[in-house]
């Protein structure tokens, strides 16, 4: 699904598609404990997971547009 965001890290506003995390390996334990779907930042690299109640967050909230 592409939805526009705007990453609260740098201000970039961009389209994206959430991509699945990998299932397997201890970075996708560790980073994916509430959630299997993540989207990145095209201009800071913020890789930034879906939660339960439906926001992606990393160290700042992603803003759906």
């Amino acid at each position: 699904m592409m939805i526009k965001v705007r990453c609260e890290r740098d201000k970039t506003k961009f389209t994206a598609e959430d991509k699945p995390y990998p299932s397997s390996g201890k970075q996708s334990t560790y980073n994916c404990s509430t959630g299997d779907r993540y989207i990145d930042c095209p201009m800071c690299r913020r890789r930034y997971f879906l939660y339960d109640d439906g926001s992606y967050q990393s160290d700042r909230k992603l803003t759906i547009l």
